[in-house]
């Protein structure tokens, strides 16, 4: 079950992308679109579902006990990820709370079950040249 949700968001996802040929400005565009129509909307009438979410990982990771620089690292690229999944669903169409389950449960899933995942984030925030700190400020301040 867990492989046919998360083709279900990938076939999603691409479709949403596929008129980009991959041009990184062209999907810029598409995520802003949907960022500030659809996302927006949805959040305005939903806004408790990241606070929700913000509680359960500190909560999750018994947090401020465990480093609360890495805590507080990983809950901003992961609401990036999840942020970006879902504004580019947002730009095909109105957000539903389904959309938001199999974008979360589907995101953590895949988390949790590929080894080297955390390598690979942490890999590609190191290859942006910036601050480590100052990288997760950055992340909350884009859209």
């Amino acid at each position: 079950m867990e492989s046919t949700r998360f083709n279900l968001l990938y076939q999603q996802l691409l479709e949403a992308l596929s008129l980009t040929n991959d041009d990184s400005y062209e999907q810029y565009k598409i995520l802003q679109h949907g960022f500030n129509n659809h996302y927006r909307e949805y959040f305005a009438q939903n806004s408790h579902i990241w606070i929700n979410y913000i509680l359960y990982v500190f909560y999750q990771n018994d947090f401020p006990s465990k480093s609360m620089q890495q805590v507080f690292d990983n809950l901003i690229d992961d609401i990036f990820i999840m942020r970006g999944a879902l504004s580019t669903l947002a730009s095909m169409r109105p957000l539903t709370d389904d959309d938001v389950i199999l974008v979360v449960q589907t995101y953590h899933r895949t988390r949790s079950h590929i080894a080297d995942y955390i390598d690979n984030i942490k890999r590609i925030r190191s290859e942006v040249g910036v601050d480590e700190e100052l990288l997760s400020l950055m992340l909350i301040k884009i859209h």
